[in-house]
């Protein structure tokens, strides 16, 4: 079977961090729209990522043991953004404390595109500084709230 690979840069348009999401298994247009939209200035994202960890579930009447689905594991996410020397829309709508919605959806906005859906809280943009030759940035971690959610955009 082929598959059509691609490039996430330049392609992975929609990361937004959404006030309120009233189904994050399927985040209106009308949402996504309201919500701040994060790539033009998002330089890496660290994290964002889920896993499950299996525990094993052993019984007297058999040599092997079994793993069943235990608890899943949020990474601590990190989201670093290229500093603006003209607008501060991103470092000031992340304070510290704030709760909302990042969706995050890889292959563009428009309906029936999947999406995942994570529920955080902001720790605060922190800037970078460095001496090296490199663009200003400062970086924001997030709490995760909750598990995130598969789904699609309606």
């Amino acid at each position: 079977m082929a598959i059509t690979p691609f490039v996430r840069k330049g392609r992975t348009k929609v990361v937004v961090f959404c006030a309120t999401v009233a189904a994050p298994a399927a985040p209106t247009m009308a949402e996504i729209n309201a919500g701040m939209n994060l790539p033009a200035q998002l330089n890496e994202v660290a994290g964002l990522t889920a896993a499950a960890s299996f525990v094993d579930a052993p019984v007297l009447a058999d040599l092997a043991t079994a793993k069943i689905s235990g608890e899943q594991t949020l990474a601590e996410t990190t989201l670093t953004f290229l500093d603006d020397d003209l607008t501060n829309t991103v470092y000031t709508g992340l304070v510290a404390g704030t709760r909302g919605y990042l969706v995050v959806s890889p292959k563009g906005a428009a309906a029936t595109k999947r999406c995942r859906t994570w529920y955080v809280e902001s720790a605060g943009p922190n800037d970078i500084i460095t001496v090296a030759n490199e663009p200003a940035k400062f970086a924001v971690g997030f709490g995760m709230l909750s598990a995130p959610v598969d789904g699609v955009i309606a």
